[in-house]
């Protein structure tokens, strides 16, 4: 159980929050450029922008097949097909100019869920090596630097866990557990049925009276909430957007569901389409090991949480138990997910840390803090350098080029060429196909969906048409083309003038 800390062990926490905290920016705006740099970020952030106005759904594209992203729904709304409550979340960070903060606080909380729970499995010791290791983990800070929702889902899971093995608690705390499981079941409605379930059936069995409808509330709330924008974009209350969203742009009916058989897969993983047994044990292996490289930053980081799970003895039994769990659960997903890293396991990370943290502590003692940042310091730098390079071929160029030339409004033509295979050896990724669709991701995150700023559109070759789309659907507005050549990875800028012929800078 978890006994209040003393003074010195909050200004610990604090101090190690910061840690986490300036590391994340740090990589944030960095290596990561304070834009989003996957296609589930650009829709991520797309859909933030919409709730900072003030909407759930945008209006219609102007034309469709000129804004056609992935995880994006251009009409007869505009909206991204991910479930909202991470957006909903980063709205008004987004709102404020600071995205990269979201997840970067989310980054904070978790170093502090690894002390508290460090501290029940091993004592001060582990918790302060837990902490820290959270802080310095390139398993952490690469998800907590990026705009994917798994930090801020694992941030809540971890704070309803360490309140629940509170041992004195009101119904007021109990209503915070539920809170964060609700926002699990906004955020990430898989996670919340794998790990919010089991939770709350625990939570059910710890407490009593109105302890447990302070508990339920919000959950149930959340249900219903989910099930009703459900029911009001695609009809049905049991049916997500990504499913139909996903099956128009495969067409593939059925293809995004659990399990396996020849119909599911959207696209096609280890040189075919299906998920097989086979395969999801592939995927369970590559994600396993991923976060044996990324927990210390080299190899071996898993295992020595593995035997650190032993050393604590039947205080941390159930750590590896849940982790189990977790990977069983996500092998029947048909979908790897392991740009950023092991990213579907990420609400167990910190219970490796902890494990990681308890066999350092047993083998050095009062040195077992400096272990992790040693380690990960030295293996930082490929990391990093894969980052930079840019997962999924998005970037900060169109951004900052719109910054460096001081337009804020008007019309964007962005245009890719050409193909370029690439490879993230220190993150995983030993090919991913850069293609100019994703390439003009790194315009679509300059854009905003609700208007008023610079529209972002896939290119029109010929001038005629661009002078026409421009005089159709914009007429007057300033227009730029911009062209990017994927395979030398360089970008040119036109103006376009009113015959739609480009003039370069």
């Amino acid at each position: 159980m978890m006994e209040r800390l003393q003074r010195g062990e909050r200004r610990w926490c604090a101090a190690v929050a910061a840690l986490a905290l300036a590391l994340a920016v740090a990589v944030a705006l960095g290596p990561l450029e304070g834009v989003p740099h996957v296609s589930d970020e650009v829709a991520y952030t797309l859909q933030s922008r919409l709730f900072a106005a003030g909407v759930r759904t945008g209006p219609a594209a102007d034309e469709a097949s000129m804004v056609l992203y992935p995880f994006w729904q251009a009409g007869p709304r505009s909206y991204a097909v991910f479930p909202f409550g991470w957006p909903a979340l980063l709205a008004p960070f987004e709102a404020a100019g600071l995205p990269w903060l979201a997840n970067a606080l989310a980054g904070a909380v978790l170093s502090i869920v690894a002390y508290l729970l460090g501290r029940c499995v091993g004592g001060v010791g582990v918790a302060r090596t837990a902490s820290v290791l959270v802080a310095v983990s390139p398993a952490f800070w690469m998800l907590t630097a990026s705009r994917m929702a798994h930090a801020s889902v694992a941030a809540a899971l971890g704070v309803a866990l360490v309140l629940t093995l509170r041992p004195t608690r009101g119904w007021t705390t109990w209503l915070l557990v539920g809170g964060c499981v609700g926002y699990v079941v906004l955020a990430r409605p898989f996670d919340a049925a794998v790990l919010g379930g089991p939770l709350l059936v625990f939570g059910l069995w710890r407490c009593r009276g109105v302890a447990r409808m302070a508990l339920v509330a919000a959950p149930l709330a959340a249900v219903a909430l989910v099930g009703w924008d459900n029911l009001t974009l695609t009809g049905s209350a049991t049916t997500f957007p990504v499913g139909p969203w996903f099956e128009a742009w495969a067409d593939r009916p059925g293809c995004n569901g659990l399990g396996f058989g020849e119909h599911l897969g959207c696209h096609a993983t280890l040189g075919s389409l299906g998920h097989s047994p086979e395969k999801a044990l592939r995927f369970a292996w590559q994600g396993v090991r991923l976060l044996d490289a990324h927990l210390l930053g080299v190899p071996g980081g898993l295992a020595v949480a593995a035997a650190g799970w032993i050393v604590a003895g039947r205080r941390a039994l159930w750590m590896p138990a849940v982790f189990a769990v977790t990977v069983a659960a996500y092998s029947t997903y048909w979908s790897p997910g392991h740009v950023y890293g092991a990213r579907y396991y990420m609400p167990v990370f910190v219970l490796a840390a902890v494990g990681a943290a308890s066999l350092l502590h047993r083998v050095a003692k009062r040195w077992a803090v400096a272990v992790p940042p040693l380690v990960a310091s030295l293996a930082a730098s490929p990391i990093l350098s894969d980052l930079s390079s840019g997962p999924s071929c998005v970037d900060g160029s169109v951004v900052h080029g719109l910054a460096e030339r001081g337009i804020t409004r008007g019309l964007v033509f962005v245009h890719g060429e050409g193909t370029r295979p690439d490879a993230w050896p220190a993150l995983g990724i030993d090919a991913f196909l850069c293609d100019p669709m994703l390439a003009s991701g790194s315009g679509f995150a300059a854009w905003d969906p609700a208007g008023g700023g610079v529209e972002i559109r896939h290119a029109l070759l010929e001038a005629e048409q661009r002078a026409a789309f421009r005089d159709a659907f914009h007429p007057g507005a300033d227009t730029w083309f911009v062209a990017h050549d994927v395979v030398a990875d360089s970008r040119r800028w036109f103006r376009v003038d009113e015959d739609g012929r480009l003039i370069a800078e």
